[in-house]
């Protein structure tokens, strides 16, 4: 079994995110270690599956969550520049303007596909990516696990 199938099959409430392109690719290289978002979800989760938005257009990663933390915009900056997060203070103070907690996922593992993978093959024709976050359907994670195994990955 591949690193990438262990990780999605051991997953708790495995969630699709989608991300821009650029931090998509940072977090597939391993320089982007911590992915923030606005909300998240309080139901526990440890797996993400990233999705990188047009023009990309393919799942371009499988990132372990090590640690949920939810803070205020100093502290996740703080955060960002302990642990990697590969964008500027102006533009995370940006992106969380008009909250008083945002969220930090703290990345542990990472496994990347050879080559991505499109989410029509991984989910069927009628993909549409979230806005943010879903949670993936047990059917949707064996899809991945299937695919990850033929790349061997």
């Amino acid at each position: 079994m591949t690193r990438s199938s262990q990780l999605l099959k051991s997953a708790v409430n495995p969630v699709l995110i989608s991300v821009h392109p650029f931090y998509a690719a940072e977090i597939a290289a391993g320089r982007k270690k911590v992915e923030f978002r606005r909300r998240w979800s309080s139901k526990p989760t440890d797996v993400l599956v990233v999705y990188a938005t047009a023009p990309i257009k393919t799942i371009v990663a499988v990132a372990e969550i090590s640690e949920v933390r939810r803070a205020g915009r100093a502290q996740l900056w703080e955060i960002c520049k302990s642990f990697g997060g590969a964008i500027t203070r102006a533009r995370l103070r940006e992106y969380m303007h008009d909250l008083d907690q945002g969220v930090a996922l703290l990345l542990g593992r990472l496994n990347v596909p050879k080559s991505g993978i499109s989410p029509q093959e991984a989910f069927g024709p009628g993909f549409v990516s979230p806005q943010s976050y879903r949670y993936l359907r047990a059917d949707e994670v064996d899809s991945l696990i299937e695919i990850f195994g033929r790349q061997k990955c």
